[in-house]
């Protein structure tokens, strides 16, 4: 898929895939993230689970190597372009990317708080599957 990342692109995607007036809540994929903690609709998740690793493969190459990145090296894509100066379309895309099992904390995330800048970091893997639902 050959698109540029956009803080619309990932609102977009994350918009269809979070729970909606009318859906079932009883099995969903439940991410936390720095701010918002989201519940997504599993068939949804599965739907753009393309799309959304094509997002992911649109940030900097430290996101894929050593020990990862921290959450505010998202604010450039792979090209050095700053797609995004909102830091909750980059949440978006790093809960959207934890729900397909692409992403992945580098620290638990009970740490962040004691880290530089209290931010976690994360990294991109190529072996992944999508989080387990569950049932609440």
């Amino acid at each position: 898929m050959d698109r540029v990342l956009t803080a619309e692109w990932v609102s977009g995607v994350f918009m269809e895939c979070i729970f909606k007036r009318g859906d079932s809540v009883d099995t969903g994929i439940f991410i936390s993230g720095i701010s918002l903690d989201v519940g997504f609709h599993p068939d949804r998740i599965r739907r753009y689970k393309g799309e959304i690793a094509a997002m992911l493969d649109e940030l900097p190459d430290g996101f894929r190597e050593g020990e990862g990145a921290l959450f505010v090296d998202a604010y450039i894509d792979k090209n050095g372009r700053r797609w995004t100066c909102i830091s909750t379309a980059m949440e978006y895309l790093f809960q959207l990317g934890l729900a397909i099992g692409k992403l992945v904390y580098q620290h638990p995330y009970g740490v962040c708080p004691i880290l530089p800048g209290g931010l976690p970091r994360y990294k991109i893997t190529e072996d992944f599957e999508l989080v387990e639902p569950k049932t609440i």
